[in-house]
């Protein structure tokens, strides 16, 4: 037997580059399955964030259009305008209690006048910034009905 059929395998440049190679293929598929990780939360704030701006939205839309003495404390708002300019750094419940896991969202609403088809209306605008940076927006309008 001859000296070249017995010794088979890769040589030390056939190794080094099959490493690189190997790398680099590694390389960009961490790179594509952590960019899929780290964006993975982003649809649950969006969700969440919507979930928030429906749920103030609601309640002030269940208050009434004419402007009444409720003011002060949020328990004590009785009319839509009383909710205009309302900041909440953390997303909180009818009562102004804080609502656990929801500190890091910031509910911004403002209540403006307007008109559609001629009748008197508020323009309700909640906006919900979530963690992540993202902002969510949820407008409804209150007549006086």
């Amino acid at each position: 037997m001859s000296m070249s059929k017995r010794h088979r395998g890769f040589t030390l440049v056939e190794l080094v580059v099959a490493i690189i190679i190997f790398a680099v293929a590694m390389s960009a598929f961490m790179f594509v399955v952590g960019d899929s990780i780290v964006r993975s939360a982003d649809p649950m704030l969006r969700a969440q964030a919507s979930s928030i701006g429906h749920a103030y939205l609601e309640e002030i839309m269940s208050k009434s259009y004419t402007p009444g003495p409720g003011t002060g404390a949020r328990e004590l708002y009785d009319d839509v305008q009383d909710y205009d300019g309302l900041v909440d750094n953390g997303a909180r419940d009818i009562n102004d209690n804080p609502i656990a896991g929801l500190e890091q969202y910031t509910v911004t609403v403002d209540v403006s006048n307007s008109s559609v088809n001629g009748q008197s209306m508020r323009r309700i605008q909640v906006d919900v910034a979530s963690p992540n940076g993202d902002a969510v927006t949820m407008v409804g309008y209150r007549g006086n009905i």
